[in-house]
């Protein structure tokens, strides 16, 4: 098998295609995830290749690792990076790397000829981390091509996989149980000596502790198996790792995703950097169609109307109606969202706990298997619901500046929500860099009072403007006397009726 090697830019330098979706590191630590999608395109279901991209994305990874995607033409990579919104990604017809965040970027990119092996560097643009190189693998799965493989990836001048590995991730699908080989009990090899021998040495299961059994992150029928795994080099095994396996519904696939939270930033480097903006919030239409909202909304109307006073303008009252509908708006998801993620990940642990009394008790797997089904299924169900979210959220044209490409909009969208992270700001009096949260703020305030500075009009050049308008472009007394008129309630109610359904809703979130 040949496993000679080449290196290659990133995908959105090679199609020059913006990058426009991303997951800010802010946090400690990176997240990263290895699946087999088994085929990203499902030629024969399109929409189901879109619901499972959806899908993934809602899981806030940092990098995602895939294998079996057939991405086998510039054509299909590009249509890949962008369904993914990635910041950057690899592709081979065998793998793919990608990346979310926009404060990281892919370097010193290898690929194997045969496909199979995607090394790369991760770097922070900050460096605020030391970089780490990535592998994301796809082994055969006949065991005669395994064991041709496996022979080869360490040998000769073309290595993918470093022999001496610091700092380094091996993800993938590797078509064999690791621990298989550690049982006293096991006969047939489903690998060579000195892979196993190199993969003991160097690295670590980043998921599952040593003391206990590997969860199946394969399942076709009846059988189920782990060939998916994350090792990390032995430099950085964390106490505060945090490994899992996620149920993926087989629709999609028939392995299940194998995540892993890996601590990266040193006390040195974890401090003030940056800062966080608020973002970009709508309201969900479907909350219009929940009756436990409108219930709770109906009552924070009545008791905001209850405060006002006859003296108090009419269009104070609506900027006060809206922050009423924004906060409960807000409220009332946030306890949802939280709700339903506690019940996912509530779930994936029942899911778990049935699995490990089916592995001690055999025997009880006939009175457990239905309850397992009933667990998978509203997992299905939860997945669906992100997917129908997702697709919700895509589907919104704004109409802020006049845009009407829904492609460019949903690009120009996910930036503007997404890209949080500021870096440290050259302060235009001081000119040192701030880094805190205030010393960025008043260099962002000194700056903006610099840049624009108001100056007096001359009324006399306004009276002439306004005498030069022609006697019949004026309005009349009636028209003037409506123009300046207070705005009533009805008028709110008529001019909203008027608005059409695809309107964008004000930087407020609200018509």
């Amino acid at each position: 098998m040949n496993l000679e090697t080449r290196t290659a830019c990133p995908l959105h330098e090679r199609a020059n295609i913006p990058a426009h979706n991303s997951n800010p590191i802010t946090s400690s630590s990176l997240k990263i995830a290895t699946m087999n999608c088994r085929g990203l395109r499902k030629s024969n279901d399109p929409s189901s290749s879109s619901q499972f991209i959806r899908y993934l994305r809602t899981h806030s990874l940092d990098i995602l690792a895939l294998q079996e995607t057939h991405a086998d033409t510039p054509q299909l990579q590009d249509l890949f990076h962008k369904q993914f919104q990635a910041s950057d990604s690899l592709w081979s017809p065998h793998c793919g790397l990608v990346c979310f965040s926009p404060v990281l970027s892919f370097s010193n990119t290898v690929f194997s000829v045969c496909g199979r092996i995607i090394t790369t560097t991760i770097s922070h643009q900050s460096n605020i981390f030391d970089p780490v190189s990535v592998s994301v693998i796809y082994a055969p799965a006949s065991r005669n091509a395994r064991y041709v493989f496996f022979s080869n990836v360490l040998q000769g001048d073309f290595s993918s996989l470093p022999s001496n590995p610091s700092r380094h991730i091996l993800l993938g699908d590797f078509n064999y149980s690791y621990a298989s080989h550690l049982s006293p009990r096991s006969r047939r090899p489903q690998a060579p000596d000195h892979w196993l021998s190199h993969i003991h040495s160097y690295y670590v299961d980043g998921v599952t502790p040593s003391d206990q059994a590997a969860l199946p992150t394969f399942h076709r029928g009846t059988q189920q198996s782990c060939i998916d795994y994350i090792f990390i080099s032995r430099d950085l095994v964390s106490t505060q790792s945090l490994g899992r396996v996620h149920y993926i519904q087989p629709t999609w696939t028939d392995h299940f995703m194998v995540s892993l939270r890996i601590p990266l930033l040193t006390s040195a480097s974890n401090n003030d950097t940056s800062a966080i903006g608020k973002g970009l919030w709508r309201a969900h239409p479907r909350l219009a169609a929940d009756p436990a909202f409108c219930k709770l909304l109906t009552t924070s109307i009545s008791r905001t109307i209850a405060t006002f006073d006859d003296t108090v303008p009419v269009e104070l009252r609506w900027d006060a109606l809206k922050s009423t509908v924004k906060q409960t708006a807000q409220s009332f998801s946030r306890k949802s969202a939280f709700t339903l993620a506690k019940a996912e990940t509530l779930l994936q642990k029942k899911r778990h706990g049935l699995l490990k009394k089916i592995e001690h008790d055999p025997e009880c797997a006939n009175v457990i298997s239905p309850q397992l089904k009933i667990v998978e299924a509203q997992l299905t169900d939860i997945q669906q619901y992100h997917v129908e979210t997702l697709a919700l959220r895509a589907g919104i044209r704004w109409r802020e500046l006049g845009e009407l490409s829904p492609g460019y909009l949903k690009r120009t969208v996910a930036t503007r929500s997404a890209r949080q992270l500021i870096p440290p700001l050259l302060h235009p009096t001081h000119l040192t860099l701030s880094s805190t949260r205030d010393e960025m703020l008043d260099a962002a305030s000194t700056f903006y009072k610099n840049l624009y500075s108001p100056q007096p009009v001359e009324q006399g050049a306004i009276d002439d403007l306004i005498g030069a308008i022609p006697e019949h472009l004026r309005l009349s007394e009636v028209d003037r006397s409506i123009l300046v008129s207070p705005i009533t309630y009805h008028d709110l109610l008529e001019g909203a009726s008027r608005a059409p359904i695809r309107s964008s809703p004000g930087m407020d979130a609200l018509h």
